[in-house]
């Protein structure tokens, strides 16, 4: 009779979420804007506009990507990068609009991180930040395309409102997170 082989639990991965504060995190901000670029690239049925206007989008998010921390910096702004297991696999941004109202840019999460509640805990640490900074409100918007990050939105708490800007793409969604308002549970 032969010992049957133990299998080990499997475990979550070391997941860390961090404020951008480093030149080494910059860079790793920088590179993951890049590779949602790419990402979006990849995936036209995402990106269901004409050619130009995605050409248009690539060459803004690239010079944000050049100019950061840009519109993000402190203190009315900030950056935050999750890792896993000490690898750079997502992030998020946060800037103000106006004296009470935040907005949340940039939440990208590379494919290997999916899944793993690393968008809205990326999501969160940008909605802490932003009652910090006083903020009542916070926006975003997102293309109609990605349900994912919809229901992400949708789960933690997101009304749909209308277009907080005039925004060049078609079918994108504006939401917003009231941050005033008590807090349940």
């Amino acid at each position: 009779m032969t010992a049957r082989p133990r299998l080990r639990p499997s475990r979550r991965p070391r997941i860390a979420i961090r404020v951008v504060r480093s030149r080494q995190a910059l860079e790793q901000v920088r590179a993951l804007f890049r590779g949602y670029g790419h990402w979006l690239t990849e995936h036209r049925e995402v990106t269901a506009f004409p050619d130009s206007l995605l050409e248009m989008g690539l060459r803004s998010l690239e010079a944000e990507a050049e100019s950061l921390p840009g519109s993000y910096r402190p203190p009315w702004g900030a950056l935050f990068l999750a890792s896993m297991e000490g690898a750079p696999v997502g992030c998020v941004a946060l800037r103000r609009l106006a004296p009470r109202l935040g907005e949340i840019k940039r939440l990208f999460v590379r494919p290997e991180g999916r899944g793993l509640g690393i968008g809205q805990r990326l999501n969160r640490a940008a909605l802490h930040r932003a009652r910090k900074l006083g903020y009542s409100r916070v926006v975003l918007d997102t293309l109609s395309t990605m349900a994912p990050a919809i229901s992400l939105y949708r789960a933690m708490g997101f009304r749909p409102i209308p277009a907080y800007w005039q925004n060049p793409f078609p079918g994108v969604l504006s939401f917003e997170y009231r941050l005033n308002r008590p807090r349940s549970g």
